[in-house]
């Protein structure tokens, strides 16, 4: 196909079409930004279907809501204590520890019509006593028998252990006077064999009895 020639008058007529040539001197400068702009411009949102809060945002949470919420924390906590403590929940006052009851007569000097037997002349305050007779007869029932070589002491007799033992400070084997368990009338001191003594420590404490003397395996006393 042979070339296309355009004639003069349509050489003219095109070049008055195209626009104007502007030389790049004659544009102004375009204004950058402020540079908080960019600085938020440039953090960069994760939408990983959360929805998140970020510096800058309408929706960031508040001074003041951050204070409430710090508020209700602090009081569901308060409230968590008076409740743990009593102070709440069906009482004004608060849970008190329990008081212990001091002995009626002192040590070695309880009167035989305030004791009870648990054999022979072996002697225990009420309580102990029904206490140790249950566990005898438990103990009796699995097979085992066991000998009572000491129950309640008067200070008599307590003097005479100390004479004949020495005391326990000393190397002894004896309490002073007005310190044993035995003058209190809860304590006994039994013969008990290998087996014997197993079955006690397993199970003498369902019935409030316990070795308060590791040195002293025979030494068992009611503690209620």
């Amino acid at each position: 196909m042979p070339p296309v020639t355009l004639d003069s008058d349509t050489a003219n007529n095109r070049q008055q079409t195209q626009p104007p040539t502007i030389p790049p001197s004659s544009i102004p400068p375009v204004p950058a930004p402020p540079a908080a702009t960019y600085a938020q411009a440039s953090k960069v949102r994760k939408d990983d279907g959360r929805r998140t809060f970020y510096a800058g945002s309408s929706r960031a949470l508040p001074q003041a809501g951050k204070a409430i919420i710090a508020i209700l924390v602090l009081g569901l906590a308060l409230a968590a204590w008076k409740i743990s403590s009593g102070i709440l929940g069906g009482t004004d006052e608060p849970i008190k520890d329990p008081v212990i009851t001091a002995p009626v007569h002192a040590n070695g000097q309880i009167p035989t019509s305030a004791l009870q037997s648990v054999e022979g002349s072996y002697l225990l305050l009420p309580d102990a006593a029904a206490e140790f007779i249950n566990l005898r007869q438990a103990f009796e029932a699995a097979g085992h028998t066991l000998t009572i070589n000491s129950a309640y002491r008067d200070t008599a007799t307590q003097q005479e252990l100390v004479e004949k033992y020495g005391l326990l400070e000393d190397g002894g084997t004896a309490a002073p006077v007005g310190s044993s368990e035995h003058g209190l009338g809860i304590a006994v001191d039994l013969t008990l064999d290998f087996e014997a003594l197993q079955w006690f420590r397993a199970n003498a404490a369902d019935f409030g009895i316990t070795a308060t003397i590791v040195e002293e395996p025979w030494h068992w006393v009611y503690t209620g």
